[in-house]
């Protein structure tokens, strides 16, 4: 149970909370099913936190690579948003 608490990435404050309430039984379902919940909407945003980096690095990938088949910086330094693919555009930096 321990492990597949962690796998959530929980803290492991909330593990002891949530194991003190399996001790409590069907009192505390609740509380449970309202911890993943909330632990659930955390996650949600660590990955769109993530997703963006991701994102990121996706592009400066493009833009290097792209600089190094030109041999120079300067085939990508400047270019047009109309210039860089579609999917890249808005994570220019």
């Amino acid at each position: 149970v321990i492990e597949c608490l962690k796998a959530t990435g929980m803290p492991i404050k909330d593990i002891k909370t949530f194991l003190d309430w399996c001790q409590e039984g069907d009192s505390s379902l609740a509380n449970r099913r309202d911890m993943f919940y909330e632990r659930l909407e955390e996650v949600k945003k660590q990955m769109e936190v993530l997703q963006h980096t991701m994102n990121t690095i996706k592009y400066k990938c493009w833009y290097y690579d792209t600089a190094l088949a030109a041999g120079t910086e300067e085939a990508v330094k400047n270019l047009t948003s109309k210039e860089i693919p579609a999917q890249l555009r808005e994570h220019r930096i």
